[in-house]
């Protein structure tokens, strides 16, 4: 019984790294698109302007 609760603990565990490494690709996946999202912009207005 206790093997089977260190086992569930531990999975525990690694399912709780997974989803905070999950949150900080995704903050970072969203950085790149406001990155992105900028860069088109710069690059329009750099079109008109020259």
């Amino acid at each position: 019984m206790d093997a089977i609760l260190r086992g569930v603990t531990e999975v525990t565990t690694i399912m709780k790294q997974i989803a905070s490494a999950s949150e900080d690709q995704s903050k970072g996946i969203s950085q790149v698109g406001v990155a992105i999202t900028q860069m088109d912009s710069v690059t329009q207005q750099k079109r008109r302007a020259g």
